[in-house]
């Protein structure tokens, strides 16, 4: 399973075990390929909890990224993908990031 995110927190893991976590830095390249393999599998889900970032996200990578506020506990055969926007606020509505937008790409896992 990979899941899309733009957070990363510890509620995201059961606190009552002890975790080794992996964090390696993704090129958009890779996230994309890894992105449409997984929706290939039916192994992929979406935890972007900004509209307006999930819509200029599917542009970007041209496949739907839906907006889900929804919870979840990472487990130790899943891939997290967490996307790093640090830019100003995207404003209401919109469909494509602006110009010379940096965004970086993570990959989590835990063991």
């Amino acid at each position: 399973m990979v899941i899309l995110t733009n957070t990363f927190s510890l509620n995201m893991l059961n606190l009552d075990m002890e975790w080794n976590i992996s964090v390696k830095p993704l090129t958009f390249r890779q996230v994309k390929r890894m992105i449409e393999k997984a929706k290939n599998r039916k192994a992929f889900n979406s935890f972007i909890r900004n509209e307006d970032l999930a819509r200029c996200l599917s542009k970007i990578l041209e496949t739907e990224i839906p907006c889900n506020y929804d919870t979840f506990q990472l487990l130790p055969f899943q891939v997290l993908i967490v996307v790093l926007y640090a830019e100003e606020r995207l404003p209401a509505g919109a469909t494509e990031f602006p110009v010379n937008t940096e965004l970086r790409f993570v990959k989590i896992t835990i063991s």
